[in-house]
């Protein structure tokens, strides 16, 4: 599908009534972006999973994961990282939040299937159509709520994982910045408590459209580029140096920043293309990065 037809198709679901069941239909029925295929499900599992599960373990000063608790905020439909969260770690409670409800039974129990094919499991749970979130608390100890991740209901101190994959680049600038300060607030930084953004830079409609680059957008101006962001898919555009700085100011110590750079094509791309005016106060290096896990404490 052509990027520009993809926007305003968004664009069109984002103003309708019912638009996230639009486009929930489209991305199941049409573009069979859900669920995901086992391969896509599994990479996923190891880049997020996996991932935090070693950096929790490489920081926490404990092997008690089920007293620990953890928030995550826009885990999206099928709440893989979460799911597997626990299942990995054991961990105590988990508290996802979302600022729409989301979430779908049938692709919970396709998670919940999946992972029983990674990790071997004898035995698959299967969840309740009725109340999912009921299932959720009761069979794995995640609970779920509409909430804005920048004024949460927890208290101080009392979270000691934070977990964030691909969400942060769909958020403005501002929002960013409270959702930080919140984050700051809530974590337990005396515990082994840490943080783990994943943050992904890349034009998201190149994984739509492979006739665009993954910078396609920063040949837009802030002005052009409203007509293709929808709230449905918004995309920030910000680079590793806005979100460093936004960190860095919320008083986080930055454990492990890891970069993801593009390839000597990938570059050569960017290096010939007309960046707008509004990206031209960034390095070339800056631009480039692809995309960064951050691990933070207090």
């Amino acid at each position: 599908m052509k990027w520009t037809h993809k926007a305003l198709i968004q664009r069109i679901f984002s103003i309708l009534p019912y638009g996230e069941k639009l486009n929930y239909f489209a991305q199941k029925h049409i573009t069979h972006n859900l669920p995901l295929s086992y391969e896509a499900f599994k990479k996923n599992y190891e880049a997020k999973v996996l991932t935090t599960s070693k950096i929790i373990k490489r920081y926490s000063n404990t092997d008690e994961y089920h007293t620990k608790r953890y928030f995550e905020f826009g885990a999206g439909w099928d709440l893989l990282t979460p799911i597997g969260l626990r299942k990995v770690l054991g961990l105590g409670a988990l508290y996802v939040v979302d600022v729409r409800e989301i979430i779908k039974a049938e692709l919970i129990k396709d998670t919940l299937s999946k992972y029983a094919l990674i990790l071997q499991e004898k035995t698959s749970i299967t969840p309740s159509k009725s109340d999912i979130k009921q299932f959720l608390a009761d069979t794995l100890g995640i609970h779920y709520s509409l909430q804005d991740a920048s004024n949460t209901s927890f208290a101080e101190s009392s979270i000691d994982y934070i977990g964030s994959y691909a969400v942060l680049e769909h958020i403005p600038i501002l929002s960013i910045k409270a959702i930080l300060k919140e984050c700051y607030k809530i974590l337990n930084g005396g515990g082994g408590g840490v943080i783990i953004f994943q943050i992904d830079y890349q034009d998201h409609y190149a994984y739509f459209d492979s006739s665009i680059s993954v910078y396609n957008f920063l040949q837009f101006s802030q002005q052009q580029w409203k007509r293709y962001n929808s709230a449905l898919h918004y995309q920030n555009r910000l680079r590793h140096s806005d979100y460093r700085a936004m960190i860095l100011e919320a008083g986080f110590k930055i454990l492990e920043e890891t970069p993801y750079y593009p390839t000597p094509q990938q570059e050569e791309i960017l290096r010939t293309l007309p960046i707008h005016e509004d990206f031209k106060h960034y390095t070339f290096d800056d631009l480039k990065i692809l995309g960064s896990n951050f691990v933070l404490t207090k």
